[in-house]
């Protein structure tokens, strides 16, 4: 007899346990961005391109496009993105 795994009720119970947004659990992505000088992305799961510009970052089942101006990667690690600088516009790609 082989048991059943419970995906939803396992990332609810360790989402609530240590404060973690279910997506992230999943493997989705979370943007936060704060006014438009710094935006924070979690779920990363790589830089594809790096300019003051554009970055786009590479995202589990898509990419990740952000356009603004002076914008600098101030940290990337376990997964997680800190852009500052103008944010003028974010796009997703398939």
């Amino acid at each position: 007899m082989t048991k059943k795994r419970k995906t939803g009720s396992f990332a609810a119970k360790i989402s609530e346990k240590y404060d973690i947004q279910p997506e992230i659990i999943l493997g989705g992505c979370r943007l936060e961005l704060r006014g438009r000088s710094s935006l924070a992305v979690g779920g990363c799961r790589g830089i594809i391109d790096y300019s003051p510009s554009l970055i786009r970052l590479r995202l589990r089942d898509s990419k990740l496009s952000i356009g603004g101006k002076d914008l600098t990667c101030d940290s990337y690690t376990g997964g997680e993105v800190l852009i500052s600088g103008r944010v003028n516009i974010m796009e997703f790609e398939d």
